[in-house]
């Protein structure tokens, strides 16, 4: 096997396809032709979007790379190592690679790509695709490439990284939202479209998603948490699965809802799912995530380091700043109304301020700045005990549970019906009911009440049984008696 040409580079999307090209001789009339051994197809994606190409077919041009070589590099006896690409666009023509060790002659590159646009490329629907393969000629799989030897091929991941590591934080808020409505997930609708008849959940929202409009405001509430249609479609995908709860994810990433994004990532390892497009998507997204939060967290610093030099409007201004690019950040809003009510004298005012754009921005926002009743001060224990979770990997099953409850004593009836579903593979018996009761108690509040004949039981008993713990958590909680005892 021919060592992969991009080993030593940013390379998580890329699946090995094993080539059906094996050591073999090409035959050119009256010319000596070069012993050409071929390694694996490189794809930017397990998933090979053949619904997602407008014309043409992708992989064809592979066959082409065979007679071009043994063409461009006729009676050459010296040894070669390289690799041919393309990159398949959407709104432009594809593009070639080729790459090869040491440089050949000056004619061979030209002499390659004309065999490859002998017949037209494909273009792409939703996604850039990208495939590779790898070569040696004249025994050439021995060569040992220089670290520092250019490759222009670039996977449509590695491409967005790079560049999005180039991007200033607001145009990173921008290419999220957009990426999610105008690649993932009508890709991810069309992904899911091929699935048996009888799965009529999971086919229906897959036609919501390849209809998603590029420039319309997605009302992710209507679509997901009061959706009968998305609730069907979670219920029927196989757990391991993560195409439906993942398009959830990019459906607060089209609207610029990040934490709530990545509060729905918190219990979904892409890398241990079901190879699909959705999981490819998702472990790409977590990466991007990174580079995003490392520039959200040094921006915050900045004006928490001003706050504490006393510069409270410099902070203020800052904080705002922030808020103006990414006005569904809960963290930002948090220190911008610490900053504000620590210059004005009076953070009791802007309580109900606070609790609409933090809490609205992220109903699980694990901090508190004020709080005036029982229930408030229940609520902010809770918060505070979120945070505590997951430090533990062996009790992922309790925690995930507990984290369901959590978000359930703080209203989040969506957040908690996917924490309950996500649970239930790792319950027993006994708390595996407990995570159907939560998950049904979650739907009945949130208006999809149609769901509940699939699983046995009294579902009027169930919802009175939920409703009681949830009261016999508040009231047993020392923040909220203490704070009754105020009033």
């Amino acid at each position: 096997m021919i060592p992969d040409f991009l080993t030593d580079r940013m390379a998580v999307a890329v699946a090995a396809i094993p080539l059906l090209l094996g050591p073999h001789r090409s035959a050119a009339e009256e010319v000596t032709a070069p012993d050409i051994t071929f390694g694996d197809l490189i794809a930017s994606t397990t998933y090979i979007p053949g619904t997602l190409i407008i014309e043409g077919d992708g992989e064809p041009w592979t066959e082409r790379v065979e007679p071009g070589l043994a063409s461009a590099f006729r009676d050459d006896e010296r040894a070669y190592r390289g690799l041919v690409g393309v990159t398949f666009f959407v709104n432009k023509p594809a593009e070639v690679t080729f790459c090869c060790y040491p440089s050949p002659d000056a004619h061979v590159r030209d002499e390659i790509y004309d065999w490859i646009r002998r017949e037209s490329l494909p273009r792409m629907e939703h996604a850039e695709f990208a495939l590779a393969v790898q070569f040696a000629i004249n025994g050439g799989d021995t060569l040992q490439i220089p670290e520092d030897f250019p490759c222009a091929f670039e996977l449509p991941f590695e491409r967005r990284l790079r560049q999005f590591t180039e991007m200033s934080f607001a145009d990173r808020h921008e290419f999220l939202a957009s990426w999610a409505k105008r690649e993932v997930l009508p890709a991810i609708g069309h992904a899911m479209a091929g699935v048996d008849d009888r799965f009529e959940g999971v086919l229906a929202f897959a036609e919501i998603l390849r209809n998603t409009d590029p420039v319309d405001d997605i009302d992710v509430e209507a679509l997901t948490d009061s959706s009968s249609t998305y609730w069907r479609a979670r219920l029927e995908m196989a757990l391991e699965d993560p195409s439906i709860v993942g398009a959830r994810v990019f459906l607060h990433l089209s609207r610029g809802e990040i934490d709530l994004a990545k509060r729905v990532l918190v219990v979904v390892n892409p890398s241990a799912c079901k190879p699909c497009l959705a999981s490819e998507y998702l472990v790409e997204l977590q990466t991007l995530l990174a580079v995003y939060s490392d520039g959200l967290s040094t921006m915050i610093s900045l004006g928490i380091d001003e706050f504490d030099r006393g510069e409270l409007q410099a902070a203020i201004d800052r904080f705002s700043k922030i808020t103006d690019i990414a006005p569904r950040c809960a963290r930002a809003w948090h220190e911008y109304y610490l900053a504000y009510g620590t210059k004005h004298g009076d953070i009791n005012a802007l309580h109900d301020e606070y609790v609409a754009r933090v809490y609205g921005s992220d109903p699980l926002f694990p901090i508190g700045m004020v709080v005036s009743t029982g229930e408030e001060a229940f609520r902010l224990g809770r918060r505070i005990r979120s945070q505590e979770l997951f430090a533990d990997p062996d009790s992922f099953a309790a925690h995930v549970l507990e984290y369901g409850d959590i978000a359930l004593d703080l209203g989040a009836m969506g957040q908690a019906a996917e924490l309950y579903w996500e649970a239930l593979p790792f319950q027993s018996e006994e708390t595996g009911w407990r995570a159907i009761d939560g998950l049904l108690y979650c739907l009945e509040q949130l208006g999809v009440r149609d769901l509940h004949e699939n699983f046995r039981g009294d579902h009027e008993e169930r919802l009175r049984r939920v409703e009681a713990s949830r009261r016999s958590r508040m009231e047993s909680s020392i923040m909220y008696q203490a704070m009754e005892k105020k009033r």
